[in-house]
């Protein structure tokens, strides 16, 4: 195989490469091989080369010594080198910073294959990659849904430093937008927007979407907002009698801990024994404040489940106590 390696035909060197990447061939002895491989005359064996370093991004100290070859191969003459080398460097746990400025002349590039592959690299560098805001921007304002949607999240991930963003991400929030599109817009908007007063509204108005795609990213940003997000409380318990969405929304509904009582009652009714096994358990943090649900959590206290009707004993006793 190693003698392979070795052959005048391009095809060949790439093959072997491919393959002793697949028997497993350790990674101190693949290395010397990627770094010659990289720098090949030829552009497939180049392509084969950035196909085994994405295999391998889960050995810490390959990444580090190969991440250098993938900033260089960033600027590769073949399209599809590029791409391959941008897609590594977007799932890299810790992507080295010198690929921002390359990545950023990637955003320059005619190919929207190479635009799409740096923007999603770009993306994962959160806040260290606020010097391509304005080349981002330029992309998520102009064509193409699929640049549009991996510009968008890309000044998402940057987060609150992409305030010059905010309204090119509104006018991607419009219904008359594609539905991905308006997605990926809502999380960018919640992650940039961080004043509640401000970025609360819109995915309020977001939870009444009849697309579960445009509903599912304002019910995460609901969650992260915690108790600020009071507000959206009762349209959550709305949608926790939606199978496709119950799971998201009792996790934003335990960290926005509502303190309405009265909207927990149709929960301990729910058809769902882990709606109702919330119910129990948030009401009886409740207390006092819980009284008006104690009719229907002694209802509770008979469910065919024993631990809801354990944890509805256990609120009772919590509220009843805490009104002597």
């Amino acid at each position: 195989m190693i003698s392979a390696w070795e052959d005048e035909e391009p095809v060949v060197r790439a093959a072997a490469l491919l393959a002793l990447q697949a028997t497993g061939m350790e990674t101190d002895s693949l290395f010397p091989l990627v770094r010659s491989g990289i720098a090949d005359e030829s552009a497939i064996v180049r392509r084969a080369t950035a196909t085994v370093i994405g295999a391998a991004t889960d050995d810490d100290s390959f990444v580090e010594r190969t991440a250098p070859l993938m900033v260089g191969a960033l600027s590769d003459e073949d399209p599809q080198v590029v791409v391959a080398a941008a897609e590594v460097i977007a799932r890299l746990e810790s992507p080295p910073e010198a690929a921002v400025e390359p990545l950023i002349v990637c955003l320059g590039s005619p190919s929207e294959a190479i635009q799409t592959a740096a923007l999603d690299a770009l993306g994962n560098f959160g806040p260290a990659a606020a010097s391509a805001i304005e080349s981002v921007v330029q992309i998520a304002a102009g064509d193409g849904d699929q640049r549009r949607v991996a510009a968008i999240s890309a000044l998402g991930a940057i987060g609150e430093k992409a305030r010059e963003a905010l309204p090119v991400i509104r006018e991607a929030m419009g219904a008359d937008q594609p539905t991905d599109l308006r997605a990926a817009a809502i999380a960018a908007y919640a992650r940039i927007e961080t004043d509640p007063d401000v970025s609360i509204p819109p995915l309020l108005a977001a939870l009444d979407e009849e697309q579960l795609e445009l509903r599912l990213p304002a019910i995460a940003a609901l969650q992260k907002l915690g108790n600020a997000a009071d507000a959206a409380a009762p349209k959550l318990f709305v949608l926790l009698e939606n199978d496709a969405e119950s799971e998201v929304v009792l996790a934003a509904l335990r960290e926005i801990s509502p303190r309405d009582a009265e909207l927990y009652l149709p929960a301990l009714r729910s058809k769902e024994p882990r709606v109702r096994l919330f119910a129990c358990e948030a009401l009886g943090r409740l207390g006092r404040d819980a009284e008006v649900a104690l009719p229907d959590l002694r209802k509770a206290q008979r469910d065919r489940y024993d631990f809801i009707r354990r944890r509805a004993r256990e609120a009772v006793e919590r509220i009843e106590r805490d009104l002597r």
